[in-house]
């Protein structure tokens, strides 16, 4: 897996925008074997590189070259932060966040002048964000911003509270967006073989997780596989069924 490059976020490796997902000791916990996270890691560079992408795995010793990892190592959740300010990148994604028409055309310009986005909505709802775009002066606000309560007696908080409560009192200096579809979705039909494609087509990534592998093996959508040593079959079989089915999907 390939760590930390000091590569802009327009022009990386090849000429390609960089995509930056970060994988830590807590991230590395969720999953039952080496092998499988490697499994799913490599997936989502593959499908971030088939877009257009250089895409790079953070890592924690990547965080670690932050001055504040010290006063913020008890606090897993902002390392990903930590590492990509020290990356210089400007995009983020999940690592079970994939394009669907996410082009590097989108890399040419920074959203909303390289404000902190976070491109999900779910995140007002206290959802750990899946897609984010921020210019390196940014990524180091949100970090300021957390961080006192590093040494605080107080328990830290969830570090997206502390940043929802910052974005109410300051209006303005956080943007969230709608670029992310999650989850598996059908028609209302009874054929259990259709995606809905009017729900995608309002996304430029998907985001999908086991649970949600999950719900579409009991919806039907997705064939449960014994022999799978991961997700990735499934999510494998969910991006073709995309593609396929969803016309928006093939320009991507």
């Amino acid at each position: 897996v390939e760590t930390m490059a000091n590569r802009s976020f327009i022009r990386g490796n090849a000429g390609r925008p960089s995509i930056y997902s970060y994988m830590g000791t807590s991230e590395m916990s969720k999953f039952d074997s080496q092998s499988e996270m490697e499994e799913i890691l490599s997936f989502w560079k593959s499908k971030w590189s088939e877009a257009g992408w250089d895409a790079i795995v953070l890592k924690e010793e990547d965080a670690r070259l932050h001055p504040l990892f010290t006063q913020l190592e008890e606090d897993p959740g902002v390392h990903r932060w930590l590492a990509m300010s020290v990356s210089g990148g400007i995009w983020y994604a999940d690592y079970r966040t994939y394009p669907i028409r996410m082009t590097p055309k989108i890399a040419s310009k920074p959203p909303n002048d390289g404000l902190f986005t976070v491109h999900d909505p779910r995140f007002n709802h206290g959802y750990r964000p899946t897609l984010i775009s921020a210019m390196t002066s940014e990524w180091e606000r949100i970090i300021d911003q957390v961080s006192p309560y590093a040494n605080s007696e107080i328990k830290i908080p969830k570090h997206e509270e502390v940043i929802i409560e910052s974005n109410v009192e300051k209006q303005g200096r956080i943007n969230v967006e709608n670029w992310v579809a999650s989850g598996v979705h059908g028609t209302a039909d009874a054929s259990r073989t259709n995606l809905d494609c009017a729900y995608y087509s309002t996304g430029t990534v998907v985001h999908m997780t086991r649970t949600d592998i999950k719900a579409g093996i009991q919806l039907g959508l997705l064939q449960n596989d014994e022999r799978a040593q991961s997700d990735v079959p499934y999510l494998q079989k969910f991006l073709l069924m995309l593609r396929t089915q969803c016309p928006f999907a093939q320009e991507g």
